[in-house]
């Protein structure tokens, strides 16, 4: 079996389980959880089938591990604390219907494993570069750029969880959130395209896979992050304020 078909045998499997599990719960924000685990299932599976595969190419999978378990256990926290499933897909349940349970399977789940499958195509295909003998220096540049957006992408959810902890109210305008009012998602976007880089760095031939971290960036951007949150956030009192002196996505270092 291909390493492409037996991931996507796994991401439907284990899709197909937690969709059992949010009907049961009545509940289909824990996909939210089963989102980063997809990748991270990837590339676990790929360091077992080619345990003797290059150190770069072990460093890129084991970078996307710690990324996936970071990610999943930061959303499972955030999804034990809420007492209801999250808005948006009760919005979803309102429009659906009665069957919505069945529609679910498809519009929720189904589509997040196409896309996982879509943005993990540097990784799958990765695989057939294991027993590459050389691997360009710039490589460990990239690596290293994948790596400062997980940081990023961590300082950031933790400040951000800090600050709903206090019940303060207002708007979250310190740390990282000072530079840029989305700087999770850009942490995020930017280890994509610094783990997809490094591959290409590994297997030039691979540079069709750009299309993976590009799709991150519009999800983060324009579909179901940064885009969203502004419409919810603009009710705020001062917002408007934050969004003006504040860059939108890419954090800004320098007054």
């Amino acid at each position: 079996m291909s390493f492409g078909l037996l991931s996507v045998y796994a991401v439907s499997t284990m899709l197909l389980v937690v969709w059992v599990v949010s009907i049961i719960r009545r509940d289909a924000g824990i996909i939210d959880i089963f989102w980063g685990l997809g990748f991270g299932l990837i590339a676990f599976l790929a360091a077992l089938r080619f345990p003797d595969a290059k150190l770069e190419i072990q460093l890129i999978y084991l970078l996307v591990i710690l990324w996936a378990l970071r990610l999943a256990i930061h959303l499972a926290r955030r999804w034990l604390r809420e007492a209801e499933e999250d808005k948006r897909y009760q919005s979803m349940r309102r429009r659906a219907g009665p069957l919505f349970w069945l529609k679910s399977l498809f519009t929720v789940f189904g589509l997040q494993g196409l896309l996982i499958l879509l943005i993990a195509q540097p990784l799958i295909h990765l695989t057939r570069f294991a027993n590459i003998s050389f691997v360009a220096p710039i490589f460990y540049l990239f690596w290293a750029i994948a790596f400062a957006g997980l940081a990023i992408e961590t300082i950031a959810d933790r400040q951000l969880t800090a600050f709903r902890a206090a019940a303060t109210g207002g708007i979250l305008q310190s740390g990282l959130w000072a530079r840029s009012r989305h700087p999770n998602y850009f942490g995020d976007a930017l280890f994509w395209w610094g783990i997809t880089a490094a591959i290409i760095a590994i297997a030039p031939e691979l540079i069709w896979t750009l299309i993976a971290p590009l799709t991150m960036n519009i999800l983060l951007v324009k579909i179901s992050g940064a885009e969203l949150l502004e419409k919810y956030m603009q009710k705020r009192d001062g917002y408007a304020t934050y969004q003006a002196r504040t860059n939108r996505f890419i954090p800004r270092f320098f007054s």
